[in-house]
């Protein structure tokens, strides 16, 4: 996770679930981040892509757009993010930055 204007920088591990795209999750351990208010959202992008860098609610895409996540956990003083299939059919193995 790289720091993003009003953001933090931390690390991130990433666990997926499910085995098809309708249950497919990945949970997010937010390390550093103490404690996910309920407006929490995030915004992913990939910083290698030319075009069309930031995850939008239809795809890849050029505009800013931010997310909420399915649920969030506070886990031994990290958040735990859990984001569902509507986000997760739309990545690939690789490299992503999360603010």
């Amino acid at each position: 996770m790289r720091s993003h204007p009003g953001g933090i920088m931390t690390t991130c591990t990433i666990e997926v679930s499910g085995r098809d795209d309708d249950s497919l999750s990945v949970r997010i351990l937010v390390r550093g981040l103490t404690a996910a208010g309920a407006d929490l959202r995030f915004i992913l992008t990939r910083p290698d892509a030319d075009n069309d860098p930031v995850l939008g609610p239809d795809g890849w895409q050029a505009e800013e757009a931010s997310f909420e996540p399915v649920a969030t956990d506070n886990v031994g003083g990290d958040v735990v993010l859990t984001i569902g299939a509507e986000i997760c059919r739309y990545l690939q193995p690789g490299q992503y930055t999360l603010a």
